[in-house]
């Protein structure tokens, strides 16, 4: 009981500052974004008004729509930190309930799996993220080689390729490796793959990126770079869309255990209607109904 009121309380100081800190930067907003929609709602007639109206415009108000702009972002992002803190408070709830199940060994042995598939793909989505960064830079240097015939640029353009080489074989490494996890966690259930569409993406992805990890042994040119990154951003956004999937089977264990364990720990139920306003919606739905078995 004090380990759920614990986590509940932390919930509830996170909460309790981010949305102080949100009401702050919305009483800023505020009254420039009046100021900003009234100046735009009365456009004056003739040229005279129409000549004030667009310098007044260009010198005022468009500062006044910056700030507007940069207010929003940072409340985005409060917003944004207060989702990912509720995740993490849930998953913590999830992990709670796990450990007090009873005959709970197999739903906690494809929980940790999944874990081990959320790390591995985390580590894939960011050494391709590099492998991209890298290869843009090659690519850069490659035209400035082209048009320059500066010795000193040439140098710096095999050194930008070569190590871009390296960033793709890294990524080409870290695919392989979640592949791997992949067909681990088929064995463990064949759903799981199905599921996250290992069949038919991670083989894929890793043929993509093996196919580029070996050309650049000399000079490279800009159109191999430029089809390397291409064919690795389609590999980063099904990646993401892969995080996404594991972050949905790992919330689902988490429910299942939640609300296996709640009648006897009641702490649990106000702890979790605490989080639901910023939970994702197919987890607040999954909460409400009613309490049933693990599925992938």
């Amino acid at each position: 009981m004090a380990h759920i009121q614990n986590i509940h309380q932390s919930w509830l100081d996170t909460a309790r500052v981010l949305d102080a800190e949100k009401e702050e930067l919305n009483k800023q907003r505020a009254p420039l974004a009046v100021r900003s929609a009234d100046f735009k709602a009365n456009k004056p007639a003739g040229l005279w008004g129409k000549l004030t109206y667009a310098f007044t415009k260009a010198t005022k108000i468009a500062l006044v729509d910056r700030k507007v702009r940069k207010l929003d972002t940072q409340i985005a992002s409060k917003d944004f930190a207060q989702r990912k803190a509720a995740e993490d408070v849930y998953r913590q709830l999830g992990e709670f309930g796990l450990s007090k199940m009873q005959n709970g060994e197999t739903l906690l042995d494809h929980y940790m799996d999944l874990r081990i598939t959320r790390h591995k793909t985390e580590t894939a989505t960011q050494a391709v993220a590099s492998a991209i960064r890298q290869s843009k830079d090659a690519s850069d240097y490659e035209m400035f080689d082209m048009a320059s015939n500066n010795a000193g640029i040439s140098l710096l353009s095999y050194l930008e390729t070569d190590e871009a080489a390296d960033h793709i074989k890294a990524a080409g490494a870290a695919l392989t490796d979640l592949n791997k996890q992949l067909r681990s966690a088929e064995k463990l259930d064949p759903a799981i793959a199905a599921e996250l569409q290992s069949e038919n993406n991670l083989d894929l992805f890793v043929d993509m990126v093996s196919d580029f990890a070996g050309i650049f042994t000399s000079y490279s040119n800009m159109k191999k770079l430029d089809k390397a990154v291409e064919k690795m951003q389609t590999v980063q956004s099904s990646l993401q869309e892969l995080e996404v999937e594991v972050d949905k089977g790992l919330r689902h264990i988490q429910t299942v255990a939640i609300q296996a364990v709640q009648k006897q720990h009641p702490d649990m139920v106000a702890a979790v209607e605490a989080l639901q306003a910023h939970l994702p919606a197919e987890t607040v739905a999954e909460l409400k109904a009613p309490p049933r078995s693990f599925k992938l």
